[in-house]
């Protein structure tokens, strides 16, 4: 009955409470279901809500800010791998994709349960930065995969290299077009960026900062498009924006910051005339990629391959340890990952590697599993390929 009093106050005092620490923050008042003005005139703070919150010591929240695609489904493969493996039965997971008014309202309604800890992956860090200090502030151990959120009170952050992701697809962008096109008349490509998410907004830096290396001169960047957070416009409207604004096709390239705007962009162009040799490179990895970099090797060039679920294993195991025993940021590998890389295990799709039951194209699908890539270059090496798959990210 305790518990149940308690989820009522939260309730009753969410209505005010929300939305009122931050006048400046439209996500957290909308979320709310507040405007500003009326955010304004409110007197109990979030932090007297979040204080009435009962902690249930054997309850664990997952706020997954996207889950369609392969870098979401593997988050929420992890997280449940891990909880099995402890034997955790009693949790939740949401997800928001990519709206972070709704994960901010998520994280809110997981607050009010009491869990002892959420694991949450940012769908746009700055917007869900006011609800993720809500459920720090009501004594919930917070967990972030995938995304840092400045100023809020975490217990571990476990992300990629997000800059060195940028840095190593336009180098390998950039070393493609040269070799192609030359070192001296002007190579004209395009950017979609992601500079809504803090985090991800890195690999835009990276990309930005080989850009302004002397010997990558005579490559101009003429196009570009940022995510819309609000999803008002979608990627395929952006591709389109910077193809619109190229009639003469001279764009030979667009530098992406996610796997799903190359292929994406590679759908829009790799029949048409004049725009079939226009070479693409992103980030995440994943057999969806794997797929496009076998079927256009000379468009999709590189990815950045991230080792995905092992950003939810080690935060699960993070949370099963004396808090002051874990490290606040911890960063997981990334392959700089090829289409010659994916052809070559193509190749011996169906050979499976001494000692295993698995064949090489399934071993690549859930390449990110642990001992996973051991077997993969293991199968190589046996069948006289490259053993290509190194952490160099």
């Amino acid at each position: 009955m305790k518990r149940v009093i308690t989820i009522l106050l939260v309730l009753v005092l969410a209505m005010g409470a929300f939305a009122c620490t931050k006048i400046d923050a439209p996500a957290a008042t909308e979320a709310a279901g507040a405007t500003t003005t009326e955010a304004a005139t409110m007197t109990v703070d979030a932090e007297t809500a979040a204080n009435a919150v009962t902690i249930d010591p054997n309850y664990y929240a997952v706020s997954l800010g996207w889950s369609q695609n392969t870098s979401g489904q593997r988050q929420m493969k992890g997280f449940k791998d891990k909880f099995a493996e402890y034997g955790i039965t009693n949790f939740e997971i949401a997800t928001a994709e990519y709206d972070p008014n709704l994960q901010s309202e998520q994280i809110r309604a997981l607050i009010s349960k009491g869990p002892v800890a959420m694991f949450i992956t940012p769908s746009n860090p700055a917007s869900i930065s006011e609800a993720v200090k809500e459920a720090a502030a009501a004594g919930i151990k917070i967990f972030l995969s995938d995304g840092y959120i400045p100023g809020v009170d975490v217990v571990s952050t476990v992300m990629f290299d997000n800059y060195k992701c940028g840095v190593t697809t336009m180098t390998a962008l950039c070393n493609a077009l040269q070799a192609k096109y030359g070192t001296t008349d002007e190579i004209k490509i395009a950017a979609v960026w992601l500079s809504a998410n803090l985090s991800w907004h890195q690999r835009d830096l990276g990309a930005l900062d080989v850009l302004a290396m002397e010997k990558y001169s005579n490559i101009k960047l003429v196009g570009e498009w940022d995510w819309d957070a609000t999803g008002t416009v979608q990627v395929g409207e952006g591709i389109d924006s910077i193809l619109n604004s190229d009639p003469n096709k001279e764009i030979k390239a667009i530098w992406c910051a996610w796997d799903g705007a190359a292929m994406t962009g590679i759908d829009k162009t790799s029949m048409v005339p004049g725009r079939e040799a226009m070479m693409f490179v992103g980030c995440d990895g994943g057999e969806d990629a794997w797929k496009y970099m076998l079927k256009y090797p000379e468009q999709f060039i590189m990815t950045a391959g991230e080792n995905i679920i092992t950003m939810p294993y080690t935060l699960v195991d993070y949370a099963m340890k004396d808090v002051n025993m874990v490290p606040y940021l911890n960063l997981v590998q990334g392959y700089a990952v090829t289409s010659k890389m994916i052809q070559d295990v193509d190749s011996i799709r169906d050979v499976k590697p001494a000692g295993s039951d698995l064949t090489a194209w399934q071993i690549l699908a859930d390449y990110d599993l642990p001992g996973y890539l051991d077997l993969l270059n293991q199968v190589l090496t046996e069948n006289g390929l490259v053993a290509a798959w190194v952490p160099v990210i």
